[in-house]
């Protein structure tokens, strides 16, 4: 009875995070100055960004434009170089197909940020609901992007457990085991 209850909480909460994202990003954008004087106050600090790929991806995944998004983040570039920004990627079936793309997306975000250090995590990956998992698709599509994204590797700060695990995800023979 409580997990069919469940539902009845998480969606609005679901629906509640989505509304306060919304408005702390409008609230970030009025008070940039402010925020960008206490931030400054730390000695460091780390600013993680959830983007899972870049243009259309990202706008069918998120739901917003990256561009609205980034607009957000144009504060870092008042930050001091004591601060650590982490892209967090989170592999799925609607961005895999998109990762040369993205990673040169980002060598040219850490490049406009290079006052501050740019680090990237590749890991998670998406299992649930199962049709989403990025093991579903070919294995010699998913080794073809593997390929394709090593030379790229080298000009991104990835920590190296997390590309372990990424290209781990993209050669897993099984689609089912995680």
């Amino acid at each position: 009875k409580i997990y069919d209850n469940s539902v009845y909480f998480f969606v609005p909460f679901f629906l509640l995070c989505i509304l306060l994202g919304m408005i702390f990003m409008s609230i970030l954008s009025l008070f940039e100055s402010c925020l960008i004087d206490l931030l400054n106050q730390f000695k460091s600090g780390s600013l993680d960004l959830s983007i899972d790929g870049c243009g259309r991806v990202y706008e069918y995944v998120r739901g917003i434009s990256l561009e609205k998004m980034l607009q957000s983040t144009r504060v870092l570039s008042k930050l001091k170089r004591n601060f650590i920004i982490c892209i967090q990627h989170t592999l799925s079936v609607y961005n895999v197909l998109n990762l040369p793309d993205f990673m040169k997306w980002e060598m040219d975000f850490a490049h406009q940020n290079s006052h501050l250090k740019v680090m990237f995590r590749f890991n998670q990956t998406v299992t649930f609901p199962a049709q989403l998992s990025p093991r579903l698709l070919p294995l010699p599509l998913r080794k073809k992007i593997s390929e394709d994204i090593c030379g790229l590797a080298q000009s991104l700060h990835v920590e190296s457990m997390d590309w372990d695990y990424l290209l781990g995800q993209l050669a897993a023979e099984d689609p089912a085991d995680p």
